[in-house]
């Protein structure tokens, strides 16, 4: 199971054109101005010479460490038969992949099951419907500032009628409003799946973005990492949720976001359009992976659903090779004419010259001496 980030899909040679494909961690998105394309090759280009000469180094020298021998691990992932990714495949902007590259993301997604009684007793209180919090496993609470979670739980009390069921996993909150339920672990999938949750804050873990596109629940995300930010921008894309910027967070913006998601319609329906995409497939993403694993089982090694990108270099994939050749022909025609019509120039001058020279030598001679 892979990404199709930019190393990765070097790897298995799906084309990523850096002028329309962001790079991870850049926070763009498919539509790029000329200094947003600028910035976007330079981290393309940083982005393959990392992985290439400083990380991809590192993991070879644990495999030989503990199988002596083994090829390294680019010419595993790039010799590849197949590769699962795991995004649904219209979660990410649209771009060009191998056939060996399957989608299979929402693989563990699943119809959502009936909560605990004391969830569903508290959620029947609540006069709004309720907003679920989660984190994953990124934030320890009890080492967050304190500052942070003033500022969740400002906006718990400044939305008294919504019931907020939050991921906590600190100790107990002394100040805690009557409207939030903490939990060091949450059903996740049947929170969103029930009927009365009205929004998911999110950190932007790609696992729980996926879980809220697939039960049609619009998300608010608070990003912790650059990764998180990217899988987040993917839904305010599609205006399926709103995205705080880390330098704006706070009571104030955390209030405001979540009305705006709860009260607007749009974005809840914009989520249902993205969630039915996602969902409408002829076959479970389960069933997707195991036929083309076993696809593989029998068959071994698909030539053909390889390229011969794989026995090109850098500079032979992108022609800078073919490009430097055209060039210098360009430079040596364009040579080439240059000193041509400037001799012919030349010659043309002297030409002209010597006849008019010559027309005023004829014009100059006296009358009388043509008399004698």
């Amino acid at each position: 199971m892979t990404s199709l980030r930019t190393e990765s899909a070097w790897a298995n040679q799906s084309p990523s054109p850096p002028s329309y494909l962001p790079v991870a961690g850049t926070g763009l998105t498919d539509e790029l101005t000329f200094a947003q394309r600028v910035y976007n090759v330079a981290a393309y280009l940083r982005e393959l010479y990392v992985h290439q000469h400083v990380v991809q180094p590192r993991i070879d020298a644990v495999f030989q460490k503990y199988y002596p021998g083994v090829e390294s691990a680019f010419e595993i992932e790039r010799n590849a038969s197949i590769n699962l990714v795991n995004t649904p495949p219209i979660f990410d902007f649209s771009r060009p992949y191998m056939p060996r590259v399957n989608f299979v993301g929402a693989i563990h997604c699943r119809k959502a099951q009936e909560l605990s009684q004391e969830l569903s007793s508290r959620i029947a209180t609540s006069t709004d419907g309720f907003v679920v919090l989660s984190t994953g496993f990124t934030v320890q609470w009890n080492r967050a500032p304190s500052h942070i979670r003033r500022a969740y739980l400002d906006t718990f009390k400044s939305l008294p009628n919504l019931l907020f069921i939050w991921q906590y996993d600190a100790d107990q909150l002394a100040d805690l409003p009557s409207n939030v339920i903490v939990k060091p672990w949450l059903p996740l999938q049947d929170l969103l799946g029930h009927p009365q949750c009205r929004c998911h804050v999110s950190h932007g873990g790609l696992n729980s973005v996926i879980e809220s596109v697939y039960h049609g629940v619009p998300v608010v995300g608070v990003p912790l990492t650059s990764r998180g930010y990217d899988n987040l921008l993917r839904i305010t894309a599609r205006d399926s949720g709103v995205l705080i910027e880390k330098d704006e967070f706070g009571a104030d913006t955390l209030t405001a976001a979540i009305k705006e998601v709860v009260g607007n319609e749009k974005y809840k329906n914009e989520m249902l359009i993205f969630q039915d995409m996602v969902i409408d497939v002829p076959y479970t993403e389960l069933y997707h992976a195991a036929f083309w694993v076993e696809f593989i089982e029998r068959h071994q090694e698909v030539p053909h659903a390889r390229s011969g990108a794989d026995r090109l270099n850098f500079l032979q994939y992108f022609l800078v090779d073919v490009i430097a050749f055209f060039l210098f022909v360009i430079y040596c025609a364009s040579a080439v004419i240059y000193y041509s019509v400037r001799i012919v120039f030349r010659a043309v001058r002297s030409l002209i010259g010597l006849v008019l020279g010559g027309g005023k030598g004829q014009k100059s001679v006296p009358k009388s001496k043509k008399n004698n």
